[in-house]
């Protein structure tokens, strides 16, 4: 990075931009920190919940 910043020309720069960007994919693109499941309970006398990662509004009707 320092390298970038000391570059003596533009052409130099966009270079060296080039390779940091590509280091950057290569090492750290996307690191999981974990993750969760959402719990939810119904009633027996509700039918057409949509599995889902979200709890869907619609289709849902007393039986």
């Amino acid at each position: 990075a320092e390298s970038w910043l000391f570059a003596p020309n533009e052409a130099e720069q966009k270079s060296l931009a080039a390779r940091l960007g590509r280091l950057a994919l290569d090492d750290a693109a996307f690191i999981p920190l974990g993750q969760f499941r959402i719990r939810t309970a119904f009633r027996r006398n509700i039918t057409g919940i949509l599995p889902g990662s979200s709890p869907y509004p619609w289709n849902v009707r007393r039986a």
